[in-house]
């Protein structure tokens, strides 16, 4: 009788295994999914995370442009003023040596008179300028 009793009860042991079979199926599929979603949160914290250090690295870029920039800037400023600067000394640099070798001109051109005496008179007369050469 138990070969007649394993042959009458094969349908509910087949479904038996296959309801226990589905239920394995669906714990392997839930545990799959689970880990899916913490993956996909995770990778989303890091997705935040790097948004957020692109973020910070596109400030520091532009904080370091404007600074660039505004070296840049007070660059060409100094230049232009060295420049204006280096004119001027350059105009009056001109200015005093046109004047000086005027006054020099005069001087050497300026009648002495004859003799001793008055060659010692003109120098003396003169002293004061001949000092500042």
């Amino acid at each position: 009788m138990p070969v007649f009793a394993l042959t009458q009860l094969w349908k509910p042991i087949a479904i038996l295994g296959l309801v226990a079979g589905l239920m394995v199926y669906r714990a392997v599929i839930i545990h799959q999914r689970d880990a899916a979603r913490r993956q996909v949160q995770a990778d989303q914290t890091e997705i935040m995370g790097l948004r957020a250090s692109n973020a910070a690295l596109t400030a520091a870029i532009g904080q370091q442009n404007a600074a660039v920039e505004g070296l840049r800037a007070r660059m060409q400023a100094v230049s232009a003023a060295a420049g204006q600067r280096e004119a001027a000394y350059a105009n009056q640099g001109g200015e005093i040596m046109r004047n000086e070798t005027a006054r020099a001109r005069a001087m050497s051109q300026a009648p002495v008179p004859a003799g001793c005496a008055g060659a010692i008179e003109w120098g003396n007369a003169q002293g004061p300028e001949l000092g500042r050469w």
